[in-house]
């Protein structure tokens, strides 16, 4: 995870700024989500298959919150991965909560399902390739 991290570092970061640096991403990301939860079932006119969008979206979060993470700490712990998936899960039920106030959107479990397996797959995916890089 290291190689990963450090590749990522640019000349803005430093030691002591990188976790507000990478926390900005986070926060942007998350307001966009939210953002596009607020938008009334009635405007939104391309119709898909939101099982995938929700997978994505939520992948994206995760591996957000992996990089994050790991640069308030050394390496992908496990208690790092359940607090990033706990976090996750939070923000998800937050997020279908406040759909249940938009026009036209309602509160859905599948949603959750997707939304969480998706931040799943990211945070595993990036705590794998950390630990092979780590060999």
């Amino acid at each position: 995870m290291n190689t990963l991290i450090k590749s990522l570092r640019g000349p803005l970061t430093t030691n002591r700024l990188e976790p507000f640096a990478r926390a900005v991403p986070v926060i942007l990301y998350m307001c966009v989500i939210f953002l596009g939860s607020a938008v009334p079932g009635d405007e939104i006119t391309i119709r898909f298959d939101d099982r995938v969008a929700h997978f994505l979206e939520y992948a994206v979060l995760g591996a957000l919150l992996v990089f994050f993470a790991a640069s308030l700490s050394r390496g992908a712990t496990l208690g790092a991965t359940a607090a990033i998936l706990a976090f996750v899960a939070f923000h998800a039920v937050a997020d279908e909560y406040h759909q249940s106030f938009v026009p036209q959107r309602e509160p859905s479990a599948k949603d959750l399902m997707f939304d969480m397996a998706g931040a799943t797959t990211a945070v595993v995916l990036l705590r794998i390739v950390a630990a092979r890089e780590s060999r």
